[in-house]
């Protein structure tokens, strides 16, 4: 058995702003984030299983608006998501993963944007499925993967408290992705 913990950190180095018809805008975030989480794991010759649990912090964002010389603020928030992950090993190149990841008690956020209008964001809880199949072309080096993956979205809300009949609501959607990866490690 593996107990890892694990943890991440992204500093608000790079300032948000709006492109306008004059000026560029920019990618940052606007705000710092970052995760924490434990998982633990067992690995045997032919089956190994992960279980992890995490919770990511998004802090209060600020995103500059040139054309309106105001910020758009969006308080923080905490997400926290479940994952669990298999691998099995029919021999030496070709093998099986399966997982589920549910994200779950995503935090509402208060957002006020460039005009002055407050809004409330509900964002959906997430459950996704995963499935790949992998062939090994070089031993602990060249790895190829078709993977499948489905997601089921939950209900999502846009609350505005001065207008109501703004009011949004999103239903339950599904997505379907399909991928083929090539991965390569250096040695």
């Amino acid at each position: 058995m593996n107990l890892d913990l694990f943890g991440s950190y992204s500093p608000d180095w790079v300032n948000a702003r709006f492109a306008t018809a004059t000026s560029s805008g920019t990618e940052g975030r606007g705000g710092q984030a970052g995760t924490v989480g434990a998982a633990i794991s067992n690995v045997s010759p032919v089956f190994t299983v992960y279980g992890a649990v995490s919770a990511t912090f998004v802090g209060r964002r600020n995103t500059f608006d040139p054309a309106t010389s105001t910020n758009a603020q969006i308080s923080g928030a905490t997400n926290w998501n479940l994952d669990l992950a298999t691998q099995t090993r029919l021999s030496d190149e070709f093998s099986f993963n399966a997982g589920v990841t549910q994200s779950l008690g995503r935090s509402r956020t208060n957002v006020i944007g460039p005009t002055g209008i407050e809004h409330f964001a509900d964002p959906a809880s997430t459950t996704a499925l995963h499935l790949a199949a992998n062939y090994t072309f070089v031993p602990d080096a060249l790895v190829g993967s078709l993977s499948y993956a489905h997601s089921f979205d939950g209900v999502s809300r846009t609350d505005f408290p001065a207008t109501p009949a703004s009011d949004t609501t999103t239903r339950g959607r599904q997505g379907n992705t399909f991928g083929l990866h090539l991965d390569y490690a250096f040695q």
